[in-house]
């Protein structure tokens, strides 16, 4: 197994390398976002609250909710949202979906302005709450599945999604993997695949609730497929899917739960699944302390049943997967997933008093987790006291480096002196659990490191919580429905000559190509019709040193992703980095040639002495210099660099 272990791992470290050379640009922000009223506990819905919270940019703006756009009906409500501020919404009109099937431009709309905000969704009556993330409409995918948890509750409820679209005549199939109260069941369907058939519009939603099995024992959604296919015009649009339930108790082994409670998490599309995770358990209302962990219950849905998955680089026994979908454990330690093909991970609070170390503060909760790729260096959020909740906490994990500058509310983590608890994660060396406790209020709370991280953030009450995820990256790791398989940059006489070639162009619409003096700071140079799957594109007017290039490629629909960095080097002699910068002790100073050639490099103080002379023969290619600073003094001096055909020069500082 040691021989299995070790491939595996390696396949995920170059995986996540591979990854990383895509630009990081899709997160939770952004400027338009849709919710659904998820069906609660009371069959009517009466007595339920939503409420919205919205987390501004980095300047003022207004932000409109509406349902029923277009309308003579319709409701519009705007706010105004200052920058880094959040705002909670008034109520939500009675919009509640109750049933199976079509609610058409029943979903609700968030729209900004100006720039990007953060959504996040409340929804809560008496001793029943729930809450999530909303992700952006840019961020939706085509391809989804439920993933949700044991359904069990006296009254009549139910495992439930429900699909809302953002584009007329969007067409989706759902392939249920338990029977509805709507008559579907697995491969039942009337599509070739054995799918189930719906048309959307724009604000539309579609409801799907799980069967009774019998007395309070209901059927789990959980691996239900929807998935969106192309309409009669040719374009797939992209979905979202909500999931959950209307409101079930949880419990370890085969404890149903004692108290109930509603679950509800916008689901990551499957473009945006993860690789590794690293997990730390709730805490209880004692916490946060050494013991106060709670047992808490972990799914971790795959795609595709073959998918190797690790827990703390022990392998799970591909017996143990629940109907060719999921792994469920129970933890009430810090752990680290990770697997050789994306998936996604779920975190449940049980029911007060059903899993150890659980009450008497506590309700059933759900949280999709981010992967550690998926980690943000910013992050806010609402906390709030609804409904009858008496502590805030938030989690998060983070590279041990980059706890000094951790800052909570404006404050350093290490100046927080109550209401804290961190320690090194003990499965994941280099990262750190970071848990913050508050007395519940409704308050913003706003987190900054210089390292990313991944966090949850959650509230406990007597028989009663709510939780989400503060926020992540969502870009896609799929590249789309579009698959490059290769990308490359050549010299072809005075110009440069990029080449490439994909496959499963669905919805694919054109290529932008972008250029890069630095592989920092990218500009658009040409655009590519897709069609042909084998492209070419001449850059006539390329950089005199070194280039480097990337492909966004664009759907239909304006969805983007971008291809890996590719650089050429043409003629002449660039610099390619001083660092470090500042620096303390020595410096390395980079510098790209295409021929051999002899350097002089001078270090000058701020008056204008000459502090050091010396000599560098550079080879063609990457050429890497010492620059030793231990003898001088705190300050900012000069580095100059001539030859033959080179005269630069440099502004260096020293601690």
């Amino acid at each position: 197994m040691r021989k299995i272990c070790l491939s595996i791992s390696a396949f995920i470290s170059f995986f996540f390398y591979f990854n990383s050379a895509y630009s990081q640009t899709l997160t939770n922000k952004g400027k338009d976002f849709w919710a659904g009223f998820y069906r609660t506990s009371s069959l009517g819905g009466a007595g339920s609250v939503m409420k919205i919270y919205m987390v501004g940019g980095n300047v003022g703006d207004s932000v409109q909710i509406a349902i029923n756009e277009g309308s003579p009906n319709a409701w519009i409500t705007k706010y105004f949202v200052p920058a880094n501020t959040v705002v909670s919404s008034d109520m939500m009109p009675d919009s509640i979906m109750t049933g199976d099937g079509l609610y058409a431009k029943s979903a609700i709309h968030i729209t900004s302005s100006l720039t990007d905000i953060g959504a996040f969704v409340h929804i809560y009556q008496a001793q029943n709450s729930g809450s999530c993330l909303l992700m952006p409409t840019n961020a939706w995918g085509y391809e989804n599945y439920v993933l949700s948890s044991r359904q069990n509750f006296s009254v009549n409820q139910h495992s439930v999604f429900h699909i809302i679209a953002n584009n007329d005549s969007t067409w989706v199939e759902v392939n249920p993997s338990k029977p509805t109260v709507g008559g579907w069941t697995t491969n039942g369907g009337t599509q070739l695949n054995r799918s189930y058939l719906i048309k959307l519009n724009k604000g539309d939603a579609y409801q799907v609730l799980g069967g009774i099995i019998s007395g309070s024992e209901g059927f789990d959604l959980t691996g239900s497929s929807v998935q969106s296919i192309p309409n009669a015009q040719g374009v797939r649009h992209p979905i979202t899917v909500f999931c959950g339930s209307s409101r079930t108790n949880l419990g370890c082994g085969t404890v149903a739960g004692s108290t109930g409670d509603i679950i509800f998490q916008q689901a990551i599309p499957y473009k945006s699944w993860g690789l590794r995770y690293a997990t730390t358990p709730y805490n209880n209302f004692a916490g946060p302390n050494s013991s106060s962990n709670q047992t808490t219950i972990y799914r971790i849905m795959v795609n595709d049943a073959s998918t190797v998955v690790f827990k703390n680089g022990v392998p799970f026994d591909a017996s143990s997967l629940v109907n060719g979908r999921y792994y469920q454990y129970e933890s009430n330690t810090a752990d680290y997933i990770e697997a050789d093909k994306p998936v996604l991970l779920g975190e449940y609070m049980a029911s007060t008093g059903s899993c150890t170390n659980t009450g008497p503060d506590g309700d059933p909760e759900m949280i999709y987790i981010s992967s550690l790729e998926k980690g943000i260096k910013k992050a806010s959020f609402f906390r709030t006291g609804n409904s009858s909740i008496n502590s805030n906490y938030v989690t998060l994990i983070i590279p041990t480096n980059g706890l000094s500058s951790l800052k909570i509310d404006g404050t350093l983590l290490a100046n927080i002196t109550a209401g804290k608890y961190s320690y090194a994660h003990p499965k994941l060396p280099g990262y750190s659990v970071v848990v913050r406790k508050w007395a519940a209020t409704e308050a913003q709370c706003d987190l900054e490191s210089d390292s990313a991280f991944t966090g949850i953030t959650y509230g406990l009450g007597y028989v009663e919580s709510y939780g989400y995820n503060i926020g992540s990256y969502l870009d896609s790791n799929t590249l789309l429905p579009l698959k490059l398989l290769a990308f490359s940059a050549k010299r072809n006489g005075t110009t440069n000559l990029l080449l490439w070639q994909t496959s499963q162009e669905i919805n694919t619409d054109h290529f932008d190509i972008e250029r890069s003096p630095s592989g920092k700071d990218f500009s658009k140079i040409g655009r590519v019709k897709t069609g042909t799957g084998v492209y070419t594109f001449t850059d006539q007017t390329s950089l005199p040193l070194l280039n480097y290039y990337r492909l966004k490629m664009v759907d239909k629909d304006g969805r983007s992703a971008y291809s890996k960095i590719v650089s050429l080097q043409t003629n002449g002699i660039a610099r390619a980095s001083i660092f470090p910068n500042p620096v303390s002790s020595s410096a390395t100073l980079q510098v790209w040639g295409d021929h051999a050639e002899t350097v002089m490099i001078k270090m000058v103080n701020a008056n204008g002495k000459v502090l050091s002379t010396k000599t560098s023969k550079l080879f063609a290619g990457n050429n890497q210099i010492l620059l030793d600073m231990q003898s001088f003094s705190t300050g900012v001096y000069m580095v100059f660099i001539t030859g033959q055909r080179i005269s630069e020069q440099y502004k260096l500082s020293k601690q």
